[in-house]
């Protein structure tokens, strides 16, 4: 007993002779208090040191995750440092939220580093069994939310803050109201002359060096064939007591474009209609007529008009009728005859009687009998046409 007091007597002698203390082991123990996130009840691991509360970081994070206080927890070995991401979504790893089985707790001093968006911050931290612990007050603190203890219910109360309002968004003042549009009146079909006299230029397409779509197995080509056509179309209008003008009347013309343009200038004064024969090419599949319009007559005008007898009229020889084809260009028409005649204020139009790769529709197109039939159909189309405008 003697030598227990002169030892104690000692140590006391010693501390005060060097100034040295030795600090007494914190308390620990398991908390028993209950806790709440904005009203819900939740149960993290959580341990009572020394009077106050200790939660792990991740615990925190992943109850706060959707919140206003919303962070992630980014741990970096190397550096052993936790760093808090304000504002970032919570990255689960596993293990959260889990309890310790009850035992002995070895509990240490964190020698971690903590950050919050890489920035040192003081936050006083616990290692117990291998996990760091962290005073929610001075978490609360650093991250910007309350923590505070209801003694009458023994629970710790964690709030976030209330999330900003949405703005009222400005109203869009409302334009005044548009007068009634006065219908427009419906447009009246009309050609660039009114002499009395029909005349029309005939295109046959392509020519001379250029053979245009063909059908190699058929030996059909729309040089050869877009002549005789037109050929036919020219005997059957002038009958009719039209004028007509050909474009090219040999096989060894029309393989300059420019030289629809040359024509319709030189006749321009006089000219009622210019009418292009063609036959159409895709991929040996498609099939049907098509007529290409002026794009100003999309909405009612001479060319669809015309457009629309012609497909009657190839409706009644059998074909297959597709859209009348209204194509927009950077310049106007997309077409170079339509383009150029809308300039000169002649109604154009190109008939694609049908497609002659393709050997069905090649089949309304491989005798005389048939050229003859496509030709009076148009004239039959063209007729009618000029009973119903001016010329």
């Amino acid at each position: 007993m003697k030598a227990k007091r002169f030892f104690a007597l000692l140590c006391a002698v010693l501390c005060l002779s060097t100034g040295t203390a030795f600090a007494a082991a914190p308390r620990v123990v398991a908390s028993t208090h209950k806790v709440q996130v904005n009203g819900a009840a939740v149960t993290p691991q959580a341990y009572n040191i020394d009077g106050y509360n200790y939660f792990k970081l991740r615990d925190i994070a992943y109850l706060l995750s959707g919140t206003t206080s919303t962070f992630d927890v980014k741990w970096n070995s190397a550096a052993k440092t936790i760093n808090m991401v304000t504002g970032s979504k919570y990255t689960a790893v596993g293990g959260e939220m889990e309890k310790q089985s009850a035992g002995t707790l070895k509990v240490q001093a964190s020698t971690a580093k903590v950050t919050m968006d890489g920035k040192a911050v003081s936050v006083k931290g616990y290692n117990i069994n291998g996990n760091n612990y962290y005073k929610i007050a001075d978490v609360a603190s650093e991250i910007g939310f309350t923590a505070a203890f209801e003694s009458a219910s023994r629970t710790v109360m964690i709030h976030t803050p209330e999330p900003e309002p949405e703005p009222e968004p400005t109203p869009t003042p409302k334009p005044d109201p548009e007068p009634e549009p006065e219908p427009e009146p419906e447009p009246e079909p009309r050609t660039s002359q009114l002499d009395g006299k029909i005349t029309v230029i005939l295109d046959p397409g392509h020519g001379g060096s250029d053979g245009g779509a063909n059908n190699k197995e058929l030996d059909l080509d729309e040089k050869h064939v877009n002549l005789y056509v037109s050929k036919y179309l020219q005997q059957y209008l002038e009958d009719e007591g039209v004028t007509v003008i050909m474009v090219r009347d040999t096989l060894e013309e029309g393989s300059s474009l420019t030289l629809r343009k040359t024509v319709m200038e030189k006749y321009q004064d006089s000219v009622d209609l210019f009418f292009s024969v063609h036959h159409n090419s895709f991929n040996t599949q498609a099939r049907g007529a098509q007529i290409l319009a002026q794009i100003s007559d999309e909405d009612g005008g001479p060319t669809k008009v015309l457009a629309e007898l012609l497909n009657e009229e190839y409706e009644k020889l059998g074909l297959s009728i597709r859209p009348i084809w209204f194509r927009h260009g950077d310049n106007g028409d997309y077409y170079y005859t339509n383009r150029v005649a809308a300039e000169l204020q002649i109604p154009a139009l190109t008939s694609e009687f049908c497609f002659i790769d393709n050997n069905e529709d090649a089949a309304y197109i491989d005798s005389e009998e048939d050229w003859q039939a496509e030709a009076r159909a148009q004239c039959n189309a063209i007729m009618r046409y000029f009973d119903q405008v001016e010329y």
